[in-house]
């Protein structure tokens, strides 16, 4: 049949002699599979010849897949069958070829575990629904068929029949649905109505109504008519915010009304006015929050399609809406406000004024959050239809308060990358002389560039301000005044950040060549601190190949060892920890490295740790030589200053921007795990009884590295583990502990298993540890994980009588969380040995 130079009419004399001679059904499954396709390539190659044949080609293919039954064949033969179907004529065997294709409907099929084949029941019902539905001659046997099975107490029967009614929406004629209307209607509501949770049947019975009303609301015939009234009629009998009923009648009405004009048209005429009516009448806040969310869904979704004003009963929701935006309850106000923002293609000039009006206390007067949120929700649909309206309202608020600024800048992030005029006003007030305001603009700036991810954008609008030179020329105006205002500068540092990482290599160099040694030459002289927070703006995004050109300022060295403001001292450390792990010059890590360790010599034991722990976590990342010596410099600090403890989670921490893949820093794969590995090898060399700092250490390192790390070196870990529950006293390294042993008990591992009896007995004292509730729910929650583990019981139930023991004390505990969780973890340890 492939071949080139099959002759003409060979197709049929073949075909014919097949359906004589052969029984296909009695043949083998790979043999049927080739007979079909057979079948296909003379569908799609000798389309003629199958026509020419008329009804013996219809009775012999009948004839040939009838009673198939193997899954593979018959994904196969559906993924083509619709095509054959509407290809040739079935003439009077087109009951015939349905019931062929019918009797496997609905599709109850199942895999057994062994079963290699892949086909699953949904891609056997995906593929026979088009079959089903391939021409309208099916269209009567295909409804009908749907709605017996829609009316089985089996779910996938629901779903298929609803998939079918739905696809035939495609396909059949207005006349076919018009004929069963009435039942269709019937049963699609009562799945509707009683879909009881399950929300598949529920939202497939809704689309397929929406798709058979939009499939015959062109025929506005008295049939189509009689339907929409059935629909209305009965759902207005459940419009009561009190009856059962409601929530799934306003969804029928949703599906009824995305139809088309006409259907839409019709449920708001007989549904809204009756709707507004029980809005304006109810009394109870929960009632008219119901029936007003329900109002306003209908109303969105004609409004997305049809203008509002062309249908009187839909003139005063805007009005509506706006009184709702001004009421008293919170709740009500906020979904007034929201359906303002819904509706705001909608709203005439005149509700416009009028809300502008109120909107100018939204702006400033700090709300309830879900006020706040539809508020914003508003405003932005608001801006981005009436910039030019909205502006002016903007720019005459009256600050009168910090809480006022706050709220004010919250609603300017929101809008402020919606209009050029709108990010000019924030940028203004960031460059302003009232540096009060401008520490609150900078905060909102910042959180406009972390809200929009696309760079290209932000460059359009950065270039377009001249942004960058702007804000130094400001800074360098404002020098003196900057120097107390921490805060304000660290922000400022970040905004430079994102406006340097949106530019590539060689515009980050005319950057940087511009303003790099004019930043060093003005703040080094004048040793201001705030410096480190501009430099550290224009150098830690840079790419690596640009930084290299360019050497780093002593002078930040010395504001990191002699500034007393933390945010500086933090900066500093991140800022020369940027430079180390980017440079590709080993004289200059040197030349750093070793100003680092003079400097080091007279300052204090914290600035000493903290500056430590920054170098280490730099040439950690990159897998620099001298890692290991400033790794050997951390563990030497623990015996001396017990917060260095800390910086061993810092080193781990991939959460700061100034050593992440976003700045171009390196980071080494595995470079944790090296850390790591090496670390504990120094602390359990160091390891003094007197302090608690290196059990501290290694409890906050196990938050940080992956779990396979921690089981290929638990048994080296459980004696510090085990003297950390001990001995440790501070809350979060017992939580870093607690967490990494609740992990492992929860996915069963049996190294939880092998040391119950050193882990056990620990959680148990720890359970009423009195210094922190979190620390007696943290132990109360392993106690429990060791009962639902699933370990062996020999190996549990020995246990049992001390935990039941000690968690009954703490259902004394004074915090009602702890009693709820020793009351649970009680309960398995009760019923473990039960049978059930």
């Amino acid at each position: 049949m492939s071949q080139k130079n099959y002759p003409d009419g060979g197709c049929t004399e073949m075909l014919s002699s097949l359906f004589q001679n052969v029984s296909c059904q009695q043949q083998q499954r790979g043999d049927r599979y080739n007979i079909y396709c057979i079948f296909k390539h003379c569908l799609e190659f000798r389309s003629d010849e199958i026509k020419s044949m008329g009804l013996d080609f219809v009775y012999g293919f009948i004839s040939a897949i009838d009673s198939e039954k193997d899954p593979r064949n018959l994904v196969f033969l559906f993924g083509w069958l619709p095509q054959l179907i509407r290809t040739v004529s079935l003439g009077h065997l087109k009951e015939e070829m349905f019931e062929t294709v019918s009797c496997y409907f609905p599709i109850d099929f199942r895999v057994s575990a062994q079963d290699s084949m892949g086909i699953t029941r949904e891609a056997l019902a995906e593929v026979l629904a088009p079959c089903l539905c391939a021409i309208d001659d099916f269209a009567s046997d295909c409804i009908g068929l749907a709605l017996e099975k829609l009316g089985s107490s089996m779910r996938i029967a629901k779903l298929d029949s609803l998939n079918v009614l739905k696809m035939g929406c495609g396909v059949f004629s207005e006349e076919s649905f018009l004929l069963h209307s009435t039942e269709l209607w019937a049963s699609i509501q009562k799945e509707v109505y009683s879909a009881s949770g399950d929300y598949e049947i529920e939202s497939l019975a809704l689309d397929t109504l929406s798709a058979i009303v939009s499939r015959i609301s062109s025929s506005n015939t008295d049939t189509f008519k009689a339907l929409l009234s059935n629909i209305t009629d009965t759902s207005k009998l459940n419009l009561r915010p009190d009856a059962k009923l409601f929530s799934a009648t306003g969804k029928i009405l949703e599906a009824v009304t995305k139809s088309s004009k006409v259907s839409a048209e019709h449920v708001i005429k007989q549904c809204i006015p009756l709707m507004m009516n029980t809005y304006q009448i109810v009394s109870t806040i929960p009632e008219r929050l119901i029936v007003f969310q329900q109002l306003i869904s209908i109303v969105a979704i004609y409004s997305k399609s049809y203008n509002l004003n062309e249908m009187e009963e839909l003139k005063l929701i805007p009005n509506l809406c706006l009184q709702a935006a001004i009421e008293d309850h919170p709740q009500i106000r906020a979904l007034g406000l929201k359906s303002l923002g819904i509706l705001h293609n909608a709203l005439s000039e005149e509700i416009r004024v009028n809300f502008y009006k109120s909107m100018r206390v939204y702006l400033v007067i700090k709300q309830e959050r879900i006020v706040r949120e539809a508020f914003h929700h508003c405003l932005i649909q608001l801006t981005s239809s009436y910039t030019k309206e909205v502006l002016p309202v903007i720019q005459e608020v009256q600050i009168s308060s910090e809480d006022d600024l706050i709220v004010f800048m919250d609603c300017l992030v929101e809008i402020a990358l919606i209009s050029d005029d709108i990010f000019q006003f924030l940028f203004q007030k960031c460059i302003g002389d009232d540096l009060n305001t401008s520490t609150h603009a900078f905060s909102a700036l910042k959180q406009v560039f972390i809200k929009q991810e696309s760079v290209e954008f932000l460059e359009n609008y950065l270039q377009k301000f001249d942004f960058l030179n702007v804000l130094i020329d400001w800074v360098f105006s404002k020098l003196e005044l900057l120097n107390t205002r921490d805060k304000m500068m660290k922000d400022v540092g970040e905004v430079l950040r994102v406006i340097v990482s949106c530019h590539n290599c060689d515009k980050q160099r005319i950057i940087v060549e511009k303003h790099l040694n004019r930043v060093i030459e003005l703040f080094g002289l004048n040793k201001i601190d705030v410096s480190v927070f501009v430099l550290s703006g224009l150098i830690v995004r840079l790419d690596r190949a640009v930084l290299s050109d360019f050497r780093m300022p002593d002078f930040i060295i010395e504001i990191a060892t002699k500034t007393t403001s933390e945010l500086v001292q933090v900066e500093a450390f991140q800022l020369i920890a940027n430079y180390l792990n980017k440079l590709d010059s080993e004289d200059e890590i040197t030349r750093i490295l070793v100003a680092i360790e003079t400097s080091s010599t007279n300052v204090d034991i914290a600035r000493q740790v903290g500056l430590c722990t920054w170098v280490t976590k730099a040439l950690v990342m990159r897998s620099h030589p001298q890692s290991d010596k400033w790794i050997n410099l951390m563990v030497s600090s623990l015996k001396m200053h017990a917060p260095a403890a800390m910086g061993f989670k810092i080193v781990l921490d991939e959460s700061y921007d100034a050593l992440s893949t976003k700045s171009n820093c390196q980071k080494r794969l595995l470079y944790k795990q090296r850390f790591f590995t090496q670390s504990t090898k120094s602390i359990n060399e160091a390891y003094d009884e007197t302090t608690t700092a290196h059990l501290c250490a290694i409890a906050y390192m196990l938050e940080e590295i992956p779990q396979t790390v921690i089981k290929m070196q638990f048994e080296q870990l459980i004696r510090f583990i085990s003297l950390g529950l001990d001995t440790i006293t501070e809350l979060k390294p017992l939580t870093a502990i607690f967490t990494t042993l609740d992990n492992l008990l929860q996915k069963k591992d049996p190294l939880m298993e092998s040391y119950i009896q050193t882990l056990l007995p620990r959680f148990l004292k720890l359970s009423a540890f009195k210094d922190s509730m979190y620390v007696r729910c943290s132990a109360i929650m392993c106690v429990s994980g060791y009962a639902t583990a699933g370990y062996p019981l020999h190996k549990v139930l020995p246990f049992k009588s001390d935990v039941i023991v000690a968690l009954g004390k703490c259902l004394d505990d004074p915090k009602r969380l702890v009693r709820n969780k020793a009351v649970a973890a009680r309960m398995y340890w009760y019923i473990m040995d039960e049978p059930i």
